[in-house]
């Protein structure tokens, strides 16, 4: 009964406080400019991705909810976002279960341009944060809930010439938060110090080389007090156009150790695409490097960070976790070579088809100490298709993926007595204001 009322208080008090939030926005509005923002955004998935028909094929129904307020006021800027995530049916009934699991702050910052005339912006908070292409710092905006990190992004403009981007990121505490009461910060009695934190460091720059050209140099560290992970990441991201073809190119080398274990790995990746009228067509390749040898003292397995692998490495997302031999592809690296078209029917509706095909970049015998993926290295093909529209602040998307597994995909799954397809569809509707 207790939590229940504390339930029912707690809502009474989030509606008092929204009702002096509107109550207050006209006065605000006079110093300031108030913008709110909303998003409601449905999806529907038909999933079989086991390569096992007889499992049948599960049905989920999820939707995301964000509300958001954002206030300038010259140099200074504060954005708020509520978000609440749930799939259908989580919450059997209302009446019994108001705990509202999903409901989170995903966004809280505040920004500030030219911090004492240095010419610096920061932004503090809680933030969404995308690099380049978002091969290696993405939000994963196709997740319902996506990615939200803790941290202090700074920036400092040169001109016309580019941006250099300096950050911190805390990705893990583990002080004993709210230890001995409620309150939630640091014990100073209990306090663990930094040796078991995650957190993150570096810097990412834009550069504006030629007409149509970017130049993205960049340098990660991820500290990981756990595992005791010292990982550097240092590289580039490069894109251009030139009249109706458009490139990129990634190229990035990881060092570092894991206590005594050195770490040596590298991604690269190259795309090109063409344009003609309504028809686009790209291709390109992806290659991460991987461990040929787990039981040496060398890791050679690239690790993707905070990446949003749903974009590059095909959309039923068997390929999402990368680094060590507990990944997606146990720690052997990937080969993907794809190609992509794009169909504009009319306006804002295209229909599309990608096609990858995935290789292991390292295999293992089949036998002996150090077998993964039963010595194979093909993972199989899979096909993509897409549909989006749009219609005024309505969004559509649906699409439908099939994969032809191979005989390392056949290990994984423990397939290997049937040679069944695995298929997924999905319909995804949202609508936004503004």
């Amino acid at each position: 009964m207790k939590s229940y009322q504390n339930r029912r208080s707690g809502k009474a008090i989030l509606g008092l406080g929204l009702v002096a939030g509107i109550a207050v926005a006209p006065a605000l509005a006079t110093a300031a400019s108030l913008e709110m923002g909303l998003q409601l955004r449905y999806r529907g998935e038909a999933d079989t991705r086991d390569f096992n028909d007889d499992t049948g094929t599960d049905v989920v129904n999820s939707q995301r909810t964000r509300l958001n307020a954002k206030v300038d006021h010259e140099r200074y800027h504060a954005f708020l976002q509520i978000q609440d995530v749930r799939v259908w049916g989580e919450e059997n009934d209302t009446l019994t279960d108001a705990s509202a699991d999903g409901l989170d702050m995903h966004q809280a910052f505040f920004k500030v341009d030219d911090v004492f005339g240095t010419g610096f912006g920061v932004q503090v908070g809680r933030q969404e944060i995308n690099f380049a292409d978002e091969r290696l710092v993405g939000a994963v905006d196709w997740t319902q809930n996506a990615r939200s990190l803790d941290g202090i992004v700074l920036s400092r403009a040169f001109g016309d010439q580019g941006v250099v981007i300096p950050f911190l990121l805390q990705l893990r505490e583990n002080d004993a938060i709210g230890a001995g009461g409620s309150l939630r910060q640091a014990n100073p009695n209990v306090d663990e110090g930094a040796d078991n934190d995650m957190w993150a460091a570096g810097f990412h720059s834009i550069w504006n080389v030629a007409e149509g050209q970017s130049f993205q140099p960049h340098v990660y560290f991820l500290r990981d007090g756990m595992t005791n992970l010292n990982l550097y990441t240092v590289g580039f991201y490069y894109q251009g156009k030139a009249g109706d073809v458009s490139y990129d190119f990634t190229a990035d080398w990881q060092t570092g150790d894991m206590g005594s274990v050195d770490i040596n790995a590298y991604l690269l990746a190259a795309n090109v695409g063409f344009q003609s009228g309504p028809i686009m067509v790209g291709l390109g390749v992806d290659y991460l490097s991987g461990d040929d040898d787990a039981n040496d003292n060398d890791v050679k397995s690239f690790n993707t960070l905070l990446a949003t692998n749903h974009k590059f490495y095909g959309y039923m997302d068997y390929f999402t976790n990368f680094g060590g031999t507990s990944d997606d592809v146990k720690g052997l690296g990937l080969i993907d070579g794809h190609i992509k078209g794009w169909y504009t029917i009319d306006g804002p509706t295209k229909v599309g088809v990608d096609a990858h095909y995935f290789m292991t970049a390292e295999d293992t015998a089949s036998t002996g100490a150090d077998v993964r993926l039963a010595g194979e290295d093909t993972l199989g093909t899979e096909l993509d298709l897409g549909f989006k529209t749009k219609s005024g602040p309505l969004d559509i998307y649906a699409g439908y993926s099939v994969f032809f597994q191979d005989d390392a995909m056949e290990a994984r799954f423990n397939s290997a007595n049937n040679d069944d397809i695995a298929h997924w569809a999905f319909v995804m509707a949202s609508i936004a204001f503004p």
